[in-house]
């Protein structure tokens, strides 16, 4: 799915509306998931811009880059 050569690559948490959207999406990005989060809908995943269009149409799903969750933001 994703072929850094190709298009850009970017590194983003994605929140999911419920964890059962978050599940969903996980079998559809499985290549491209870094990190499931327990506690959250949320996913750490690796993304092009193809991916992130798909996603953008969910109106559930919100894309995060991961510097703006550091704790150093108070996020």
């Amino acid at each position: 799915m994703i072929n850094s050569a190709e298009a850009g690559v970017e590194n983003v948490i994605i929140q999911f509306g419920s964890f059962q959207a978050r599940d969903r999406w996980v079998e559809v990005l499985k290549s491209c998931v870094k990190r499931v989060y327990q506690r959250e809908p949320w996913v750490a995943a690796t993304i092009d811009a193809d991916t992130r269009a798909s996603l953008s149409r969910d109106s559930g799903v919100k894309i995060v880059q991961d510097s703006q969750l550091s704790p150093m933001n108070g996020r």
